[in-house]
């Protein structure tokens, strides 16, 4: 996570095509991903490590819950004010 919760990060159009191309394949090599956003391999390298350091962006590995026999999924998505450890933890209560 960003270090300072009052940081704003803002992404330019290539940020957002970054992310847009390693959310459909988030194993792309940097020498495909690259001419996709219009980018040397370098500096792709260097705003995927940029985007991840800062927190704006984490690479994780996601579980097929079918394949796992569930059959109900959700995401849910929280918007907050004030001090989200507060917060976690009354959603965490529920």
């Amino acid at each position: 996570m960003a270090s300072d919760d009052s940081e704003v990060f803002l992404l330019d159009d290539v940020d957002k095509a970054i992310i847009r191309e390693l959310q459909i394949d988030g194993r792309i090599p940097f020498a495909r991903l690259s001419p996709k956003v219009g980018l040397s391999q370098a500096a792709v390298r260097q705003r995927v490590k940029r985007l991840t350091e800062r927190g704006v962006m984490q690479v994780v590995a996601v579980t097929d819950p079918l394949s796992l026999g569930l059959s109900t999924q959700a995401m849910v998505g929280i918007a907050v004010t004030g001090d989200v450890r507060t917060v976690a933890a009354a959603v965490a209560a529920l």
